[in-house]
């Protein structure tokens, strides 16, 4: 690990049921932080608000004091629906430096251009000079060529192809954040130093990896 005070992060989506694999996530973080002697801190993602309940939220706070993680012992609950206007700020950052650019493509119209409903964004709003507007979602701009390399303790220095990765959204018409963009946002301004969470993440931290760049 680095030198720099370790800070990491639980940050459950109050999106059903806390369940054993948020238990496992929260339990290595925790243990992590006090081996260091650093941070743990908890922050809901909370931005799909048609999908929270309240009590999930309880539940998460009192399964954690289950475990022995109990409030005052760690930082938050943070709510990332709170940074709404800090998410909307760094996606127009990213579209004003021409990291990103608006889209009005449907799934139906993707379909219809390629053929196959199952494949990805194939980049047609790239070069259109689009702007803002009714219909319209902000893409990060992945790069065409290189490779994203992931720093990995478990799994070594895997390498993702850029050209492999599409572009990817980052907000939605309405300009709110969606999960990978406001997730890199926090994580950079709360200074978190670590990011434990399963495997199954894995093939998001390319994109995570390229939105913190």
């Amino acid at each position: 690990m680095s030198t720099r005070r370790v800070r990491v992060r639980f940050a459950p989506s109050p999106t059903g049921i806390f369940h054993v694999g948020g238990a496992r996530s929260a339990l290595f973080n925790w243990l992590v932080a006090k081996q260091a002697g650093g941070d743990f801190v908890l922050r809901i993602e909370d931005t799909d608000a048609s999908r929270n309940r309240p009590e999930w939220i309880d539940g998460i706070i009192s399964a954690l004091d289950w475990l022995g993680i109990s409030p005052g012992t760690y930082e938050g609950p943070v709510f990332q629906s709170s940074r709404a206007d800090r998410h909307r700020e760094a996606a127009a950052g990213l579209y004003e430096a021409g990291r990103a650019y608006y889209c009005d493509c449907t799934r139906e119209a993707l379909a219809a251009r390629t053929g196959n409903p199952q494949r990805g964004y194939d980049g047609f709003c790239r070069d259109r000079g689009l702007g803002p507007g009714p219909g319209r979602a902000l893409r990060f701009r992945t790069p065409d060529e290189g490779v994203t390399v992931v720093e990995d303790v478990i799994r070594g220095r895997p390498e993702f192809a850029n050209d492999t990765i599409e572009d990817f959204v980052i907000a939605r018409a309405d300009g709110s954040a969606v999960f990978l963009l406001a997730n890199v946002v926090d994580d950079l301004d709360m200074a978190i130093s670590h990011v434990i969470r399963g495997e199954e993440h894995l093939p998001n931290t390319p994109k995570q990896q390229l939105l913190w760049e």
